[in-house]
């Protein structure tokens, strides 16, 4: 097993003296990404659900990978981002602090994907300097900075670098090591984030399928890597199947699809507030749920006019598309035609009867993509209802052909064109610092803060193992992260994937009892199932839980709480504590 690891990282090794000069602007990316232990949070909601995971496997063991406290009865298997949580499990069970331990975890991945982009930008021929420029350009591309709200999206996002890297080296030479290095990337891709494994799948079975063109390659050898190719993900595939116990979830109707299509115009133009020399230049514009369809995630982070801009000017300059760069371009153009969804775009706005639906009736349609029946029909492309996201393998298309093309040196200019080419979208998409800075910290807080007024008093009215119903239910992915560091377990989980599988097992009292479907008379089976010990105690918080860990506290107390409450009090043999942020029954 030794001698494999070194085999594996032998080629890093020798060439680890190289990658010092990468390490200020892998510094530079982890403050634009808000990701500094200590310091920063790139997310609070997120990184809520991501850490109860990681906190309950930090419970168990070193290899543990189902949640016990969570979900319950039945173990909980994380729908997605179990790479993550599993890093950041290993981090908390060494003493690092929640936050700075999901910090860590992100800086981890951003560290792999700028050495990826290095790697890749070094076999095009560029300089040490130039290579890491344009590592940190694919870093702080919007579509890797502005998914933290999804968690482990952003990290598979951005992580596409170090993927296509070992690809690229697989490809070139496909020993036994770097096969298994090629199957090892898969299996992690899959456990990281679906949407960015499909992406994965699909682009290198295409860079597979034309790079078989090649004069110089024998039939031998082009079946013998796609025999290795499809084993690798099929192997990925089926460990993730079995792992979360079904080969497909609840699809989408094609109206989400079109909703949350790409418009054409947030190619071109991009949101107010997110790059800064745009919002200098008055180009950004604000957009808003009211009058777009899909949501905020589609309109902030898929702004791509400066990369158009700087590939048209070296191609420009340089006359010629060698072959590389013209499968790449290809690439952009298939995950472009996806990212559009099954309807075309260009500013599209809701009319007055749809403003507050998020989803794209057939009937506002205007023109067709043709791209329905793929997104109805093709597995894989089926469970990737957002279907802008596709904006992101088309970046990272564009920003590997953008290296090739600068690697295409031609006479004494080549230089100072690479350096324009790369400087106009890295200024271009630069985000505003202060802003980064002003919300990491404002989620670092809302973290904190979180723990001090719920968790640690949790912490000291319940009893390690009690099983705790946190009522109303709903999407709680507060409680993902509350149970688990509070010691207790609970049926609610966060994740609406988590959700649906883990409801098929509560007790029929509880499921009754979710948001929008509780009764006049819900304190009855509550107190019924506190007295049959069905569960040890109930709470119910005067916060939101699902949208507290995001913007805490994002108070939630109506009359119905307070009624319930009182109702509960007047029963006999029951005691209702009262916290800053919490009820708690027994």
């Amino acid at each position: 097993m030794a001698g494999c690891c070194v085999k594996l990282l032998s080629p890093l090794l020798v060439r680890l003296p190289r990658y010092w000069l990468l390490l200020p602007f892998f510094a530079v990316a982890c403050v634009l990404h808000a990701a500094v232990p200590g310091w920063l949070l790139p997310t609070a909601g997120q990184a809520a659900w991501v850490l109860g995971f990681a906190q309950d496997l930090a419970n168990q063991s070193p290899w543990a990978l189902y949640a016990q406290s969570i979900g319950t009865p039945e173990p909980a298997a994380m729908a997605f981002g179990l790479a993550g949580a599993r890093i950041t499990g290993w981090l908390l069970a060494l003493g690092v602090a929640p936050a700075a331990a999901y910090a860590l975890m992100v800086c981890l991945g951003l560290l792999l994907a700028a050495i990826g982009a290095v790697y890749l930008a070094r076999r095009a021929g560029l300089s040490p300097m130039l290579a890491c420029v344009l590592a940190l350009l694919w870093l702080i591309s919007p579509m890797a900075l502005y998914h933290h709200d999804y968690s482990m999206l952003a990290l598979g996002i951005v992580l596409l670098s170090a993927y296509f890297a070992v690809f690229s080296a697989w490809l070139q030479n496909p020993t036994r090591w770097l096969t298994l290095a090629w199957w090892s990337t898969l299996l992690v891709a899959v456990f990281v984030d679906g949407y960015t494994f499909v992406m994965l799948a699909l682009g290198s079975s295409g860079l597979l399928l034309l790079s078989g063109w090649s004069k110089h390659q024998t039939t031998w050898l082009g079946w013998r890597r796609w025999a290795a190719h499809l084993a690798g993900l099929v192997l990925a595939y089926v460990a993730y199947t079995q792992f979360i116990g079904t080969s497909a979830y609840h699809p989408s109707p094609l109206s989400f699809f079109r909703g949350w299509g790409v418009d054409v115009t947030f190619w071109l133009q991009p949101e107010q507030g997110q790059h800064w020399l745009a919002d200098w230049l008055g180009w950004s514009t604000h957009r808003s749920m009211q009058d777009y369809y899909g949501d905020h995630s589609v309109w902030r982070t898929t702004f791509m006019l400066p990369m158009f801009v700087a590939l048209a000017l070296l191609l420009w300059w340089r006359r010629k598309v060698s072959r590389p760069v013209a499968v790449l371009l290809l690439m952009a153009l298939v995950a472009a035609y996806l990212a559009l969804g099954p309807a075309l775009k260009m500013n599209a706005t809701k009319p007055e009867a749809l403003r507050h639906i998020p989803n794209m009736p057939a009937e506002q349609v205007s023109l067709a993509t043709g791209s329905g029946w793929l997104y109805e029909h093709v597995p894989g492309l089926s469970s990737m209802r957002a279907s802008y996201r596709w904006t992101a393998l088309m970046s990272f298309a564009l920003w590997w052909a953008l290296v090739m093309l600068i690697g295409q040196r031609q006479g004494r200019l080549s230089a100072w064109q690479g350096w324009l080419a790369t400087s106009l979208p890295l200024l271009l998409f630069m985000p505003p610092l202060a802003e980064q800075v002003h919300d990491g910290e404002r989620y670092y807080d809302h973290f904190q803060r979180m723990t001090t007024e719920f968790i640690e008093p949790l912490q000291q009215d319940t009893a390690a193992g009690e099983l705790v119903a946190f009522l109303p239910w709903g999407n709680d992915f507060m409680i993902n992260y509350v149970a688990p560091a509070a010691g207790v377990n609970a049926f609610n989980i966060g994740g609406d994937k988590n959700m649906q599988q883990a409801s098929k097992h509560w007790p029929d009292w509880f499921r009754q009892l979710g948001r929008g479907r509780v009764q006049s008379d819900y304190a009855l089976p509550v107190a019924t199932a506190l007295q049959q010990g069905e569960v040890d105690a109930v709470v119910i918080p005067k916060v939101d839980m699902l949208w507290a860990p995001h913007n805490w506290p994002s108070e939630r107390i109506g009359p119905f709480d307070r009624a319930t409450i009182e109702q509960l009090r007047q029963l006999p043999e029951r005691q209702v504590l009262e916290r800053q942020r919490y009820w708690l029954v027994r």
